[in-house]
């Protein structure tokens, strides 16, 4: 899988969907990165929240829509891991 950039911005390509990922339910949808790389993405809650906040619950309307990657570290017990963050460009 690409890895995604700080700063980056990706477009939501479709509306959501939930998918079957490792630890149970996902959200996801297509996207593309201003580069012209697309693949599919799960949301998770941190950016799922800042996008319904931003654009709406009808994740149709999402379609075109713009979003900032942050790259965040978390820490689960003393496993630090990287995750991706959206951040709504509105």
């Amino acid at each position: 899988s690409n890895q995604l950039k700080d700063g980056e911005i990706v477009e939501i390509m479709n509306e959501t969907q939930l998918v079957q990922g490792k630890f149970g339910e996902n959200t996801a949808a297509d996207v593309k990165t201003s580069g012209g790389q697309s693949g599919r993405m799960a949301f998770n809650a941190t950016s799922l929240g800042a996008m319904v906040d931003a654009w709406g619950d009808e994740t149709k309307g999402w379609i075109g829509k713009k979003a900032t990657v942050r790259i965040k570290t978390s820490k689960i017990g003393r496993r630090v891991q990287d995750f991706v963050a959206l951040e709504p460009v509105r």
